[in-house]
């Protein structure tokens, strides 16, 4: 899911947020998740889970990509920290991640 938030109506767009989960909502997808945490988390192998981290694997994703194409260079984790530090180092684990891409 993503969502694209304006500062104005009419104006440009101030960044785009977006919400990636494990659900059952994904039962046709790889491991039951959306496509875009899916990305993160290969996009995470080896690394060690921050924030900077999945910032910087945030841009692997679909949705990352489309909006760097679309100038928005930073991507800010919006979760809560509990959501990643709980992981015991094991990306696999995470179950949903918010981002927000913002110029």
């Amino acid at each position: 899911m993503m969502v694209m938030l304006k500062k104005e109506i009419g104006k440009d767009l101030d960044g785009i947020y977006a919400e990636w989960l494990k659900s059952s909502a994904y039962k046709d997808f790889p491991n039951s998740e959306s496509v875009n945490l899916y990305d993160l988390k290969t996009a995470m192998k080896g690394k060690k889970i921050t924030k900077e981290n999945l910032e910087e694997a945030a841009f692997k994703t679909f949705t990352g990509s489309w909006a760097k194409s679309k100038g928005f260079t930073k991507a800010k984790v919006v979760s809560e920290n509990d959501v990643y530090k709980e992981l015991n180092g094991d990306i696999n684990r995470l179950k949903e991640l918010e981002v927000i891409f913002i110029k």
